[in-house]
C-alpha cells in the first residue's frame, strides 16, 4: 500500500511525484497486489482517468477531535493501463487549489494517513508492507503502532518510511494531538519535541517506521551528520541499520529520447546523430 501527497502527473510539485508514479508502475507491472491512495485535491489533473465508485468506500467519516470529517474514496483508472489509483475526496479539507499550506495543512495529512489504513480495513485488504512518503504520510507507522495496533488484520503489516526531502518534516503545535487521534500515545512520541510544545510528523515517522528509505545511498549518509540532518541526525543515527539509501532512477518509458515527443529529432543509443540536431534546433530557437 503506497499513500502519498502528489503523483505525476496527478498532482506534483517535486520528486516526490515522480518516484511514487514510477515505483507504483513498476510494482503494478511486477505483478504485486499494489493500491495507491492520495488527495483529490481540486486542482487534480483527471484527463484520461475513468473514476469509478466503490461502495465500501463511500460515506466515511472521521472523528477529529470532536469534528466529524466526511469523506469517500473513488477508483481511477488510466486509459493507458498500470496500477489503480485511489483518490481521497474531502471538499472540506482538499477544495483549494494548492498542495500544502494552510491552517488546516495538519489536518489534511492526517486524514490521508488514516484514510489509507480505514481503507484497507472497509475492503479487508491486509497489505505486505505500508509504504509512506516524506511527512504527510509519516504518522502511518505510529497509527498502525497506536491507533489501529487492535485489529489483527495488520499483524503482519510491516512500514516503510522514504524521505525525499529531510527539510520539510510537518511541525505543528501539540494543540494538534487531539485531532490526530494521539492524546492517548504522547508516550509513543519524541519527549523533548513535547516538552518543547510541538509534534513533528517526520521525525515520529523515522521513530516507529520497520525500515527508512532515502532517495541515494550518498543522501542516506549525508542526514547523519549535522549539516544536512535538519535535527534529526541523531533519531536517523539511532536507527543507522534500517537506514537504505536507493538511487532515484528513471522511467525509461516516459524519459526516451527515442520517443520523446518534445524533441524535433529522435535518437538512440545506436544513432546519436539527432542530438547534435537538437542542440541546432535549441540555439536557433533560442536565437
Amino acid at each position: 500500500f503506497l499513500a502519498c501527497s502528489e503523483l505525476a502527473p496527478l498532482a506534483k510539485t517535486g520528486g516526490l511525484a515522480d518516484v511514487s508514479s514510477a515505483l507504483s508502475s513498476y510494482f503494478d507491472a511486477a505483478g504485486h497486489d499494489l493500491r495507491v491512495l492520495m488527495p483529490y485535491y481540486a486542482s487534480l489533473q483527471t484527463a484520461g482517468l475513468e473514476i469509478e465508485i466503490v461502495p465500501e468506500l463511500q460515506d466515511l467519516e472521521l472523528e477529529l477531535d470532536g469534528s466529524t470529517v466526511n469523506y469517500w474514496i473513488v477508483r481511477a483508472r488510466s486509459e493507458s493501463g498500470g496500477a489503480d489509483i485511489y483518490l481521497l475526496q474531502c471538499p472540506e479539507l482538499f477544495g483549494g487549489e494548492e498542495l500544502y499550506g494552510g491552517d488546516d495543512e495538519h489536518l489534511r495529512f492526517i486524514l490521508l494517513s488514516r484514510a489509507a489504513i480505514e481503507m484497507c480495513q472497509k475492503t479487508s485488504f491486509a497489505p505486505d508492507i505500508f509504504h509512506s512518503h516524506d511527512w504527510h504520510t509519516a504518522l502511518i507507522p505510529l497509527y498502525l503502532k497506536s491507533t489501529y495496533a487492535w485489529d489483527r488484520l495488520f499483524r503482519n503489516t510491516r512500514s516503510v518510511l522514504t524521505i525525499h526531502n529531510i527539510g520539510y518534516q510537518g511541525v505543528f503545535g501539540t494543540e494538534i494531538l487531539e485531532q490526530a487521534g494521539l492524546s492517548e500515545s504522547t508516550g509513543m512520541l519524541d519527549q523533548d519535541d513535547l516538552q518543547g510544545g510541538r509534534v513533528n510528523f517526520l521525525k515520529t515517522g523515522v521513530i516507529h517506521a520497520d525500515l527508512l528509505t532515502t532517495v541515494s545511498p550518498t543522501y542516506a549518509r549525508e542526514i547523519m551528520e549535522p549539516q544536512y540532518g535538519m535535527g534529526l541526525e541523531g533519531k536517523l543515527r539511532d536507527r543507522e541499520g534500517l537506514v537504505a539509501g536507493i538511487l532515484n532512477g528513471v522511467d525509461y518509458a516516459e524519459w526516451s529520447p527515442e520517443s520523446d515527443p518534445l524533441i524535433p529529432f529522435p535518437y538512440s543509443v545506436d544513432d546519436l546523430s539527432g542530438k547534435r540536431k537538437n542542440k541546432q534546433a535549441l540555439m536557433e530557437e533560442m536565437g
